[in-house]
C-alpha cells in the first residue's frame, strides 16, 4: 500500500453515511476500564472471544497491556483512512449493491479502517535505511511498528496547521487528514517527489518549515468499522481526534497517558497510571 492508495482526502466533517462516527486523524485507544482491571472488565463486559481475538490482531496484545520497549501491544491506533467497502488497493470490494438495497445502505457494509499502531518503537535507526529523511524525522528517529500487514513504510508528517489556517489558499489534498488537516501522508517510494515537494503540493508553495514533524511506520493494521463500533459499545475502546502530541511525542511509551490528559473526569486521573501498579 502506498500514500496514493489512501485517497479519501482531508475533510473536517463527519460522514453521516458511515456506520460509526470515525474519520482519518482519529485515535482509537484502550479504555481506562480495560487497562485498570483487564480480567475483571472482560468478565463483566459483553465482550466475546471473537471480539478479543480481533482486538488482539490489531493492538498486538490482550486488552490492558500498554506499550513497553521490546514487547508487543499498542496503546492506541491512528486512523489513516476509512475505506467505504473498498479494498486496500483502492478498488471496490463489491461489484454492485445487493438487490432491494439502496446504494447508501450497501456502501457502508464492510467499511474498513486503515490505521497504524502508536507507542511501539523498533530498535532500527531510520537513517540506516532512509538517510534522506533522517534530518526531517521527529525524535526518536527510529522506525515505529505500525502493524502486521504488508511490509511497507508509511510516513506521517505534521503540518504547521496554524499557519495553514492563515494562508489564503490552503489546498485540500488526498493525503492530508486530521481534524485541522494537520497530518499528511507522505510517500516514501523511490520514485516519489521529495518531502519538500510533497509538502509544497499541499500548502501551495515551497517552505520546508511548514513540516513540523515526520514519523516512519513499518506496516499498518486493518479493522472493520462494525467491529470498532462493537468495541466502543462494550467499553473496550474509545475514539477521539488525535493531536500532534499523540502521534509525535518524544516519549512513545507515554502515549496512553498523553491521551488521558484530554479525557473528561475521571479518565483524566489516569495520566499517572503505572504500567505495573502491583509492583508499587
Amino acid at each position: 500500500m502506498t500514500a496514493d492508495q489512501l485517497s479519501d482526502g482531508w475533510d473536517q466533517s463527519r460522514d453521516p453515511q458511515l456506520p460509526f462516527d470515525v474519520q482519518p486523524g482519529d485515535v482509537i485507544f484502550q479504555s481506562p476500564a480495560a487497562v485498570v482491571d483487564p480480567a475483571g472488565f472482560v468478565d463483566s463486559a459483553d465482550v466475546t472471544v471473537d471480539d478479543l481475538q480481533k482486538f488482539m490482531s490489531v493492538f498486538g496484545n490482550a486488552p490492558g497491556v500498554l506499550a513497553e520497549p521490546g514487547l508487543p501491544g499498542a496503546d492506541a491506533l491512528l486512523v489513516l483512512e476509512v475505506q467505504d467497502g473498498a479494498g486496500v488497493d483502492g478498488t471496490d470490494g463489491t461489484d454492485s449493491a445487493e438487490p432491494g438495497r439502496d446504494s447508501a445502505e450497501s456502501s457502508v457494509d464492510g467499511a474498513t479502517i486503515i490505521a497504524v499502531q502508536l507507542g511501539l518503537m523498533s530498535s532500527e535507526a531510520a537513517a540506516n535505511h532512509m538517510p534522506a529523511l533522517a534530518d526531517r524525522l521527529t525524535k526518536p528517529k527510529v522506525f515505529f511498528i505500525g502493524g502486521n500487514q504488508e511490509p511497507v513504510v508509511l510516513a506521517v508528517g505534521l503540518l504547521d496547521s496554524d499557519r495553514l489556517e492563515l494562508d489564503a489558499t490552503p489546498t485540500p489534498a488526498p493525503t492530508r487528514f486530521g481534524k485541522r488537516g494537520q497530518f499528511l501522508l507522505i510517500s516514501t517510494a523511490e520514485s516519489a517527489p521529495s518531502v519538500d515537494e510533497q509538502v509544497a503540493e499541499v500548502v501551495g508553495h515551497v517552505d520546508p518549515s511548514m513540516l513540523r514533524g515526520l514519523r516512519l511506520f513499518h506496516s499498518y493494521v486493518r479493522l472493520e468499522v462494525e467491529d470498532l463500533r462493537t468495541w466502543v459499545e462494550t467499553g473496550l475502546v474509545g475514539v477521539q481526534a488525535a493531536t500532534a502530541e499523540d502521534v509525535f511525542t518524544d516519549r512513545p511509551a507515554e502515549t496512553w497517558r498523553q491521551l488521558m490528559k484530554k479525557r473528561p473526569f475521571p479518565d483524566n486521573l489516569f495520566v499517572t497510571w503505572a504500567s505495573h501498579p502491583e509492583r508499587n
